[in-house]
């Protein structure tokens, strides 16, 4: 398959951004973060109401661990 555009390696610049964008895409980001944030502290809490009392059983809590972080 040959590609008919010949400027592939060609320097391009993306438009410039405008200030709504940008805070549409820091709201998106402080979002993320947040969320995660606030899902490791839901994750590391000892609460054995949840899961049944997944943190309290090591070897299970290290294998959930590194299956949903990972």
């Amino acid at each position: 398959m040959k590609s008919s555009n010949k400027n592939i390696w060609k320097f391009k610049e993306a438009p410039f951004a405008k200030s709504l964008d940008r805070f549409v895409l820091l709201v998106l980001v402080a979002g993320g973060i947040f969320s995660v944030l606030l899902f490791a502290d839901w994750w590391f809490k000892e609460d054995t109401s949840t899961i049944s009392g997944y943190i309290s059983f090591l070897a299970r809590h290290y294998g959930m661990a590194l299956y949903v972080w990972y």
